[in-house]
């Protein structure tokens, strides 16, 4: 039977080896977790962008109904301030231009 030697600090190596392998992996685990964090970003992004340009869309579609019909239409706020002014209104009315909406 053959005895062996213990090596003075070998447990001390062997602990740093495996605290190395340890860093090593969870950096690995951490990076996959970023990267499919900022694919998700992305990806909301991308959704955030095309539903901001449908809503812009619909927005400037009602904007041409409301300008071009023979009615006159408006929108008060409670302040009794006009947050929309179709054109016909615009033009038919003695309100300063001041006084007209964005």
């Amino acid at each position: 039977m053959r005895m062996t030697v213990p090596i003075a600090g070998a447990d001390r190596i062997a602990e740093r080896a495996n605290r190395v392998v340890f860093d090593r992996t969870w950096t690995s685990v951490l990076m996959e977790r970023l990267y499919w964090a900022r694919r998700q970003a992305e990806e909301n992004r991308r959704e955030a962008d095309g539903l901001r340009e449908a809503s812009r869309r619909a927005e400037d579609w009602l904007r041409a109904i409301i300008d071009n019909t023979d009615a006159l239409i408006y929108m008060k706020s409670i302040n009794l301030t006009y947050n929309i002014m179709n054109r016909k209104l615009r033009r038919s009315s003695a309100l300063p231009r001041e006084r007209w909406p964005a």
